[in-house]
């Protein structure tokens, strides 16, 4: 990965990036802050939307089209408090966070191995409760006209990041404002095109919020019957509220592929989409086994084991029908 000096001469030096620089060093630019340009063809498989949001300068107009927001300076707006539980380490966007163009506090809800002190930030340690009873007891400590609820492994881009969300709430109206998610340059081809699908380039309405990075209007927020799931309470929360998706506000955040994970996941959440009634994709065995045919002919040999892990997850999760399945496990993220 080669480097070339800062815009100003001075500052920092940006480093390079091709479609031949392995995804392993520039996964580590990332989570350190880096700056980053990029230059030539994309990886095969990418899109211009992908790379962009990654880099702060590029060569080509398609990917410079989709860089960080850069925000705007201005007077008198209305403060945002970012809320990011952990239980294990320093949320990995605080260093963004820090520097953006709208005025941002950061509130660590630290639980468990989760840091006592982060610098520029407030820290407010809570035992483990679940992840909607966590974030809804923590939310007493935010007294901003916004609260943005982030995972701590989730990384937001741009100077401009929580401005594009704020715009994108109050243009739309909508209840809540869903940051466009980005996968980690490692992230394989099913989860860039499931994230693809899940916030599109478009924009546009949502079926509920994501907890990865969501803007809410904390008055309102407040206000809402918050039901106390385990997991997936940004599903519980927002069923049958107005949520939009701001593709101008990308975070960065995507997971690897494990079956282990990826059945307890889908089996955890189809729980709680069956407790609450909301729509089950698996219902139960049959569709499974339904399913199973096509997953074995269409998802690639690597991937197959993966596909029938959250198949079987979801079919013993909507067998379940009760929030009391669902272990309060901050891990499941």
């Amino acid at each position: 990965m080669g480097t070339v000096e800062g815009r100003s001469g001075r500052g920092p030096a940006v480093s390079t990036l091709t479609h031949q620089t392995p995804v392993s060093r520039w996964s580590a630019a990332l989570r350190t802050g880096r700056p980053l340009a990029w230059s030539g063809p994309l990886p095969s498989g990418w899109r211009p939307a992908e790379v962009g949001p990654l880099v702060d300068e590029a060569g080509a107009d398609g990917v410079r089209d989709w860089l960080p927001p850069g925000g705007s300076e201005g007077n008198g707006r209305a403060v945002v408090t970012v809320l990011v539980p952990t239980h294990r380490r320093l949320p990995w966007g605080l260093s963004v966070l820090r520097d953006q163009s709208w005025p941002t506090e950061v509130l660590v809800v630290s639980n468990g191995k989760g840091p006592r002190r982060v610098p520029g930030a407030r820290v407010w340690r809570t035992p483990w409760l679940g992840h909607a009873a966590t974030r809804s007891t923590a939310l007493s400590q935010v007294d901003t006209p916004f609260v943005l609820m982030l995972s701590d492994d989730a990384v937001p881009r741009g100077r401009g990041f929580v401005e594009a969300l704020v715009a994108g709430l109050q243009a739309s109206g909508a209840d809540a404002a869903v940051a466009r998610q980005v996968p980690w340059p490692h992230a394989d081809a099913t989860t860039r095109q499931r994230i693809r699908r899940w916030t599109p380039t478009s924009g546009g309405p949502m079926p509920h919020a994501d907890h990865v990075a969501t803007l809410y209007r904390t008055a309102e927020l407040k206000s809402w019957p918050r039901p106390e799931v385990a997991i997936a309470e940004d599903l519980a929360w927002t069923r049958g509220r107005r949520v939009v998706c701001v593709a101008e506000a990308p975070v960065l955040h995507s997971h690897e592929r494990r079956a282990e994970d990826l059945f307890r996941r889908m089996k955890a959440e189809h729980a709680v989409r069956a407790a609450l009634g909301a729509d089950l994709p698996v219902p139960g065995l049959r569709a499974a086994l339904r399913h199973t045919p096509g997953t074995l002919l269409s998802a690639h040999p690597r991937e197959v084991l993966n596909r029938l892990a959250e198949l079987a997850g979801m079919a013993v999760g909507a067998r379940s029908r009760h929030v009391s399945a669902v272990p309060r496990d901050p891990s499941l993220e």
